[in-house]
């Protein structure tokens, strides 16, 4: 566990996506994980509310690598110049939805470990973002749902993860 009582390597879904989830065993690659931090984080996702609580999701484009016109969360890739992952989510929040947020008010609620090993931490901006505060920068589009909802959805592997062993996440009470 770390500082915040999150596990520091948790249950992953097998690349298929379906069946029972699988124990990451065995240490992580090497490279220096962020100070203060055991693991390797290369990506990191960011979840964005609105006043009711619903979840500001991206649709990914048909170009997209992964998931490919599902809906996701925000976030994106750690770059060398970011000093740690709550940097990361404030520079992919810029980038993808033009909303300047500084570090110090992403809060982590979640990790998984992602198909390549590697952590991946779920960011909340706790602050209520609502339609016409952000333009989409990235992806096919956006949209605010309810967790019954995002269940209907087509999603990408990280938020399938999410929604089977942390919906809680999308509950309007979770973090903020």
């Amino acid at each position: 566990m770390n500082a915040r009582g999150i596990p520091a390597k948790l249950a992953r879904v097998p690349a298929g996506g379906a069946g029972a989830a699988t124990r990451v065993s065995g240490p992580l690659p090497c490279r220096a994980p962020f100070p203060g931090s055991a693991a390797l984080i290369t990506n990191i996702s960011i979840l964005v509310r609105d006043r009711a609580g619903r979840a500001l999701l991206q649709m990914r484009d048909s170009a997209a690598t992964l998931g490919p016109l599902c809906w996701s969360f925000w976030g994106g890739s750690v770059e060398p110049e970011d000093a740690d992952h709550t940097h990361t989510a404030s520079r992919e929040l810029e980038e993808e939805l033009g909303i300047a947020a500084s570090p110090a008010e992403f809060i982590e609620i979640g990790r998984r470990t992602g198909g390549d090993g590697q952590e991946a931490p779920l960011m909340l901006l706790p602050r209520p973002v609502e339609w016409g505060d952000f333009r989409v920068l990235e992806g096919a589009g956006a949209g605010y749902f309810t967790l019954p909802e995002i269940r209907q959805l087509p999603v990408t592997r990280s938020l399938a993860w999410y929604l089977a062993h942390r919906a809680d996440v999308f509950l309007p009470s979770q973090g903020g």
